[in-house]
């Protein structure tokens, strides 16, 4: 969920997010551009701890759980430092 430039930015430096979605109440029509944008043209920091947090997501999908010996996923504790 996008509401500002900030969370367009952080959504995919973050967490790598690959869908964008905006109020339409909220946001007028040059608002929507400039933040869809803003949003395509920001990268993936591919920090660690963004990295970590991903793949936990990527293992629960896959197992429906999570594993301590996940390898970069990690526990779940971690995950969210």
């Amino acid at each position: 969920l996008v509401w500002n430039e900030d969370t367009a930015r952080l959504a995919r430096q973050h967490n790598d997010a690959n869908v964008i979605s905006v109020g339409a109440r909220q946001h007028s029509e040059e608002e929507l551009e400039a933040l869809i944008d803003l949003f395509l043209a920001e990268p993936f920091t591919g920090e660690e701890r963004h990295q970590r947090r991903i793949d936990l997501v990527g293992l629960y999908e896959r197992t429906g759980g999570y594993s301590e010996s996940a390898g970069s996923a990690g526990s779940a504790e971690a995950a969210t430092e």
